[in-house]
């Protein structure tokens, strides 16, 4: 037998075929594989059985400042995601590469920001220090600055990290565009952000439900029921919880 006729061209494979092999691997590892090299892989696996459900921790946490690990992640940020949004109905993503993905003028909030509509972030690993605190801020912050349509948010962090300051200091109300929230789940450090969701900028909410398990400043418990009334006046007629 002739060695060179022993083996097969994947590009020779029949798209059955090749959909039965893609299938075995990660959909990230193929997507970043093989959008790109030919028309007919790039078809194969920009295929609604591999874009629906992206998940990307197979990238380690450890890696994030690895140089290939940054390139792998503007490649896939930045070419790949803008072509297959229409599809996407799931993207797992660690925590600590979710700046790459939430950024004002990132292809993928350009085409998300009016489409997502629910939102589950868990952050499953510990807040152990200042660094990963300000990480945690900003992705708060980015959440209800650049998600405009969003329904239902859902945010939860496993950590055992006594904050010393507000996740959602400096917060602005007049430039929140998640206004539309009318079901939010979110785990608080500080009373005050509870207050500061209250305070008018989510005038579309009506479930809030809060996981309070640390509080920095205990004075804040003191303030009067009016006061508390005053910050939520505007949510008074919906159901808060």
């Amino acid at each position: 037998m002739n060695m060179d006729n022993s083996f097969v061209n994947i590009v020779d494979l029949s798209n059955e075929m090749l959909f039965y092999i893609f299938k075995k691997l990660n959909n990230f590892d193929v997507l970043y594989s093989m959008v790109g090299v030919n028309e007919k892989l790039d078809n194969v696996a920009c295929d609604r059985t591999f874009t629906q459900s992206i998940d990307l921790t197979s990238i380690s946490s450890n890696e994030k400042d690895d140089s290939k690990t940054n390139a792998i992640l503007d490649r896939f940020c930045l070419h790949i995601l803008p072509r297959i949004h229409d599809n996407i109905e799931c993207l797992t993503v660690d925590a600590c590469f979710l700046k790459r993905i939430l950024y004002e003028d990132c292809p993928f909030i350009l085409n998300f920001r009016y489409q997502i509509s629910e939102l589950i972030i868990t952050i499953d690993y510990e807040v152990l220090n200042v660094s990963m605190l300000n990480l945690l801020i900003d992705i708060y912050h980015r959440i209800f600055l650049l998600l405009s349509n969003l329904k239902y948010l859902d945010l939860d962090v496993n950590n055992n990290y006594l904050f010393s300051k507000s996740l959602l200091d400096g917060l602005p109300s007049s430039t929140c565009l998640s206004s539309s929230i009318t079901n939010l789940r979110i785990k608080l450090h500080n009373f005050d952000d509870c207050l500061c969701l209250l305070d008018g900028r989510l005038n579309q909410l009506h479930t809030f439900i809060v996981k309070l398990e640390y509080i920095h400043d205990p004075s804040l418990l003191r303030r009067t029921p009016s006061e508390i009334i005053h910050n939520s006046s505007i949510l008074l007629n919906n159901t808060v919880i």
